[in-house]
């Protein structure tokens, strides 16, 4: 395994030629001003279905789709 986190186990899971459903990911900045709370992070999901990428077989990270 090349790491220990999602997006590390998504390589693995990829590089394997597997699929999956796809992982959405948050990152969080240890400020709470600015740390996304559940409202964000629902309407990050939405923002993301709305633009029509793929989700299968990706490693979303949400914070980009505020």
């Amino acid at each position: 395994m090349t790491g220990t986190t999602f997006e590390g186990w998504h390589r693995d899971w990829q590089a394997q030629g597997r699929a999956h459903s796809g992982i959405f990911a948050v990152y969080f900045d240890n400020d709470r001003r600015r740390d996304m709370k559940s409202p964000d992070i629902v309407r990050a999901i939405d923002n993301l279905l709305a633009s029509g990428v793929p989700i299968a077989n990706e490693f979303r990270i949400l914070n980009q789709w505020r």
